[in-house]
């Protein structure tokens, strides 16, 4: 089944913050996250149900070379992916607990 994928305003920001990272590590290195991050997504819809849910609904699919998860939920009667955060698989596990208490109930 083929998924539409809305994305949570915070993705945005997630986004910007590893670029701008990367970037800062390596110029051109930002790019190619973001270059990967965007194949990572498109193929979203059509392997949405590969990864497994991690904690209530979420699942997360990894991102190859970098280490992030794009974390997201299916709502299956809309056919819908909600991608809730691209977080860093070295962050603070409490930057996720803030962001999903901010969640609307599914």
């Amino acid at each position: 089944m083929l998924y539409r994928v809305v994305y949570n305003p915070a993705v945005y920001n997630d986004i910007q913050e590893a670029v701008d990272w990367y970037n800062s590590q390596l110029p051109g290195l930002g790019k190619q996250f973001f270059l990967l991050l965007r194949e990572t997504l498109k193929a979203l819809p059509h392997s949405a149900n590969h990864f497994a849910v991690r904690y209530d609904n979420v699942r997360c699919m990894p991102l190859k070379k970098f280490p992030f998860l794009i974390h997201y939920q299916i709502i299956p009667n809309l056919k819908l992916i909600q991608v809730e955060a691209i977080l860093s698989t070295f962050r603070n596990p409490v930057t996720w607990a803030e962001r999903t208490s901010k969640l609307p109930e599914k």
